[in-house]
Formats: C-alpha cells, sequence, structure tokens
C-alpha cells in the first residue's frame, strides 16, 4: 500500500513468522480486503526464526503468504548500509538504493509521516527489527512498540491500482479507424511520383 493502513506491535520476539502482523495481515486485514480474491499466494524470501537464532529461507523454502511486509533489501537497502540486515530479498524497483532512496520511502499516517516496519529482523539481535523512518532511513527498533503497518500483496497483471487505491481491470484502449475510399488512397498525384533519370547517380552503401 501507499501509505500506512494501521499500527501495531511486532510480536513477542522478531521471527517474522511467528510475529502478531503476519497473523494480522493474512487473517483481519486479507478478509476484509475486497479484492482478495484476486491477491496471489507467493512465497517471500525471510530469515526463518529470530534475527542472532535464525537462517534465510529462500525460493522454494520461503514463507507461503498473500499479505506481506517489504524488507529492508526490497526497499533499497543491503549489508553494504548496515552489516545486520538479511538478505530477504532484492530491491523493487520502485525505491532507489541506500540513503538517495528515501524519498520514496516515506509513507504517511493520515496527514503526518510516521515510521513502519519492514520484516526484516536485526541479524545481531531477537527483538529489534529494521523499520522505516519518518524521513525515509533506517533504524531497528524494538519489538513491543507501536508502528505503522504497510500492507505488501501480488495483483496479477491484468489488473490496475490507480493513486487513491482503487482496483480496475487494465484493458487496451479502443481506437476507431478513419476509413477512405480505396480509390482515393491509391490514385498516385502528379507531384507524389517519382522520376529517375539516365544520369542518376548509384546508391553508395
Amino acid at each position: 500500500m501507499k501509505d500506512i493502513y494501521t499500527t501495531s506491535t511486532f510480536g513477542n520476539n522478531n521471527s517474522y513468522k511467528d510475529s502478531s502482523i503476519h497473523t494480522y495481515l493474512n487473517g483481519t486485514f486479507y478478509n476484509l480486503s475486497n479484492i482478495r480474491a484476486a491477491i496471489k499466494q507467493v512465497k517471500i524470501p525471510y530469515q526463518n526464526g529470530t534475527g542472532s537464532g535464525g537462517s534465510l529461507a529462500t525460493g522454494s523454502n520461503g514463507l507461503s503468504t498473500k499479505v506481506f511486509l517489504l524488507s529492508g533489501y526490497e526497499v533499497g537497502w543491503t549489508t553494504s548500509d548496515n552489516g545486520y540486515f538479511p538478505k530477504d530479498g532484492v530491491r523493487l524497483a520502485y525505491f532507489g538504493n541506500s540513503s538517495s532512496g528515501n524519498s520514496k520511502r516515506i509513507a504517511y499516517n493520515g496527514s503526518s509521516a510516521a515510521i513502519w516496519w519492514l520484516r526484516s529482523p536485526s541479524t545481531g539481535s531477537g527483538n529489534y527489527v529494521w523499520s522505516v523512518l519518518s524521513d525515509g532511513s533506517y533504524s531497528s527498533l524494538w519489538v513491543s512498540s507501536s508502528y505503522g503497518v504497510r500492507p505488501a500483496f501480488i495483483l496479477p497483471s491484468t489488473l490496475v491500482v490507480s493513486d487513491d487505491g482503487t482496483v480496475s481491470v487494465n484493458t487496451a484502449p479502443t481506437t476507431t479507424p478513419s476509413r477512405r475510399p480505396l480509390s482515393r488512397a491509391i490514385r498516385p498525384t502528379r507531384t507524389s511520383r517519382t522520376r529517375f533519370t539516365k544520369d542518376a547517380p548509384a546508391a553508395t552503401t
């Protein structure tokens, strides 16, 4: 979603699959959505377990889900920015790299920019989770604090989402071809004829 939907604590520790946010997104939030039938089931890369006690799970071992939080890597940060980011995804085209992409990460809760959770735990701890601050930068924050929830999900390419969140079918525009009488369309005119002369130079390549 473009902005923050609600606020919540993360959970009892920083294990995303066991978090209260993951349960909420795939339960209450999903069931309230009027487009839930179109939301795809996907497997996302994640830190399986806590940040300090878990391990990275990707591909077929990823977390099966429909609604999820974005990861640090997906919003443009890497271990080059902080060594405690897990490598749980790749940057989405919407977001920029590192601090140059801060403006794209800012999300609003009402009229004010606010902090929102990522799914990425700090790999140096069992209780801190990476989050996006109100200026678009990052910080690892305590799991029992309450911050913004910005749900993400995958829709079919046949659907398009407008800036206000409205979802509609992506249809090709229709055009009405102009028609001219065939005799007029192919009738040569004096000015359109090409004249060739004996002394015309040959084309060169």
